[in-house]
């Protein structure tokens, strides 16, 4: 008997509200590739690649996903594990997502990764408009 097949109806939902395919694939278990065919599968007009150079959102100052960036969100995640910051309902909606894993789908967005412990709460979706609105 094969195993039971899962229900991706939130996944698409999780995706047409913003969150990528890694997010939704990470929040439902699959690997990326498993996600995308599950999305494709059921007709979801799936976003373009990311874009090239600074109109790529992850550039900062010009470096790409650069270590100030990199080093800010490590000291928010150790920070999170520590109980030094405590994730809040999304600032946007008031919303406080969580995955079928169980995890927060609620992020930590820096406006000046000089400040790492000064974040702004926002859920996948209105993280995702933050960036591209």
């Amino acid at each position: 008997m094969p195993a039971p097949r899962k229900d991706f109806s939130s996944a698409v939902e999780m995706y047409e509200l913003g969150a990528s395919v890694e997010d939704v694939a990470d929040a439902f278990g699959v690997s990326r590739q498993a996600m995308w065919k599950a999305l494709t599968r059921r007709h979801v007009a799936m976003r373009p690649r990311a874009p090239k150079g600074s109109d790529n959102h992850f550039f900062v100052h010009g470096l790409g996903y650069g270590p100030e960036k990199i080093a800010a969100r490590l000291k928010v995640m150790k920070a999170i594990a520590s109980r030094q910051l405590v994730r809040q309902p999304c600032e946007a909606c008031g919303e406080s997502p969580i995955g079928s894993d169980g995890r927060s789908l609620v992020h930590g967005h820096h406006d000046d990764y000089s400040k790492p412990l000064q974040v702004r709460w926002l859920c996948v979706g209105c993280h995702y408009r933050e960036h591209h609105a």
